[in-house]
């Protein structure tokens, strides 16, 4: 951020109340938080939207406002008590608190109880997370709000059009497709096998299972040979068809590259947000992925495939809403049965859309960023920031430097830890945001009045003209 932008900052009086979106991974969130932003900024905030990794090196640099993380895990109840020391107020959803094993393991994975009594207020995807979460946790004050999330507002029927023409596009470059998404990173992620087991050690879960990651990555060692195997023989049978596969964001695509670069009509590609490629595909194909849900939201069939079933490492929702192949043939016969209508798409068994309903509340009625906003805009008539004693944030200002000079120095010592960063979040022009919310104002008539501008690289600030 530069020196004219922080004094920008630091002189605002303006008194709408300050959100913070964090992205941590660009084809995933930005959209879903884009939309967000746009309703905060619309109903009287001032937003700052732009990447995680950003914001959390320049967030002292603003007045108190409100930051909303991506997750309450265990490694986050650091950074929680030095935004707070700022005098910013930390709410929180859990991002991939959507699809989970069971409550306990939802617990030991993804809920830091030290981290959650740093949060205001939490925004749990539908009722069966809330109640899980309470079940954990019986003690946790009342701060739990049903909300859904943003990123599943882009899949309804008002805002689909969205992908229509970049949907369009993909048919026209790959022609027919079906879109594989793989989900394997302890099998394959980006760092390597001993970054990653580092970066799993700190999860309490270690304690009570301490062969937990270990089992779940024998797993995905074998869901993703399987798939290796099943991909050219799934173009085989399809010859019509071109196979787009798209690794997860935290995936070594590289060598998903190595791997298929054989294979006729197989492509790798991890561009653009995945509800385009959902939009655009025939079917999709999938082993525990919330893209499995995600086209059942979008009226597009899946299919599970788990060719080496192992019971206590699957997620129940993304299988209980697709259909279900254990070996390459049945795969074959059930995508066929699809294509020739024989099988009608699962989201219309009205006990399917039960169960998705109880899973994710924005399914229905307003969207999980009004609700979000209206929760905010309640909380904040009550909200009072603390007072900051001066020296309290000097300090605080003064590890923010430090952390700023170690990451400007890793990033020469550790290139490839770069690499991720840029391939989780590549660089965002204002152009390129700026077509994001226009193409939301002219799908929902709205948001004519936020202006969008860019405070820094891949940080962007949106507020309407008038307040």
């Amino acid at each position: 951020m530069s020196a004219a932008t922080f004094f920008a900052v630091e002189g605002a009086t303006d008194e709408r109340p300050l959100l913070f979106l964090p992205v941590e991974t660009k084809v995933r969130e930005l959209d879903a938080k884009l939309l967000l932003a746009l309703v905060a900024a619309e109903a009287g905030w001032k937003v700052i939207l732009g990447s995680q990794k950003e914001l959390r090196r320049n967030v002292w640099r603003f007045p108190p406002g409100i930051y909303i993380d991506k997750s309450v895990t265990v490694n986050r109840a650091k950074w929680f008590r030095y935004c707070k020391s700022m005098g910013h107020t930390v709410v929180a959803w859990d991002e991939e608190g959507l699809v989970f094993f069971d409550p306990e393991t939802l617990k030991e994975m993804r809920l830091g109880e030290q981290s959650i009594t740093e949060v205001e207020m939490m925004f749990a995807w539908g009722d069966r997370q809330k109640a899980a979460i309470q079940s954990m946790l019986p003690d946790l004050p009342d701060i739990i709000k049903v909300t859904g999330n943003p990123r599943f507002d882009l899949l309804r029927s008002e805002t689909r059009t969205l992908y229509e023409q970049s949907s369009i596009e993909l048919r026209k470059q790959h022609g027919r497709f079906i879109l594989v998404n793989t989900s394997f990173p302890f099998a394959n992620h980006f760092l390597g096998e001993e970054a990653m087991h580092a970066m799993y050690a700190r999860y309490p879960i270690i304690e009570k299972r301490p062969n937990f990651f270990m089992e779940w990555a024998r797993v995905h060692e074998a869901a993703l040979e399987s798939f290796r195997t099943m991909i050219p023989g799934l173009a085989e049978a399809f010859p019509n068809h071109t196979i787009i596969v798209r690794p997860h964001p935290s995936e070594n695509h590289d060598k998903w590259r190595t791997w298929l670069r054989q294979a006729p009509r197989v492509r790798v590609s991890a561009s653009g947000p995945v509800v385009e490629w959902i939009a655009a595909a025939d079917f999709i194909v999938h082993f525990d992925c919330t893209t499995g849900i995600e086209a059942f939201a979008m009226d597009v069939s899946a299919i599970a495939f788990d060719e080496k079933h192992v019971p206590g490492y699957r997620q129940p929702l993304p299988n209980a809403l697709s259909y279900h192949a254990s070996n390459v043939e049945e795969l074959i016969r059930v995508g066929r049965k699809i294509l020739s209508g024989e099988l009608s798409h699962i989201s219309r068994d009205e006990a399917m859309r039960k169960v998705a309903l109880e899973h994710i509340a924005s399914l229905e009625g307003p969207f999980a960023a009004e609700r979000i906003v209206e929760a905010l805009q309640e909380f904040e008539l009550i909200r009072k920031s603390p007072p900051l004693q001066r020296m309290k944030r000097l300090q605080a200002r003064s590890y923010a430097l430090f952390i700023l000079v170690r990451d400007n120095v890793q990033k020469y010592l550790k290139k490839r830890e770069s690499s991720y960063s840029a391939q989780k979040f590549p660089p965002t022009s204002l152009a390129d945001i700026q077509t994001r919310a226009d193409k939301f104002s002219e799908i929902l008539r709205r948001f004519r009045s936020v202006r969008i501008s860019e405070i820094d690289a891949n940080c962007f600030e949106m507020q309407t003209e008038a307040h």
